[in-house]
């Protein structure tokens, strides 16, 4: 992914959303919304989980999407072409359009902050 940043965003700040887009209907009918919370390096994503997840740290490793889709990961070919997407398309997303529809929305750092117990626990479930 290298310096391409993710849109990222809590499935808990969508809810929001959707409810202001279902009863302003009018506004959103034959729209597209694009979304966001956040918008990241995985560089950065690493520094914010390092952060608060100490001691486990995170480390950006760059690889290829050619590279990843050969790790034979469960669903790494799907995930590699996702990147691969990611990089070759301008993506729309916007944060602060996102934070009209919820104002209350939080970016990744905040979220972390306030979810790091629940993170530790799945990482320490999964390893």
């Amino acid at each position: 992914m290298g310096f391409t940043p993710l849109d990222i965003m809590s499935v808990d700040d969508l809810g929001p959303v959707v409810l202001h887009v279902l009863l302003n209907k009018d506004a959103f009918l034959n729209k597209t919304l694009s979304v966001s919370g956040d918008k990241l390096t995985i560089h950065e994503v690493a520094t914010v989980l390092s952060r608060y997840l100490a001691p486990k740290t995170f480390r950006y490793k760059q690889i290829t999407v050619q590279e990843f889709s050969r790790l034979g990961l469960p669903g790494s070919l799907d995930w590699s072409q996702m990147f691969n997407f990611f990089v070759r398309v301008d993506q729309r997303y916007n944060v602060q359009a996102t934070l009209r529809l919820n104002p209350h929305m939080q970016n990744f750092e905040t979220w972390v902050a306030c979810n790091a117990d629940l993170i530790d626990k799945a990482l320490s479930r999964a390893s």
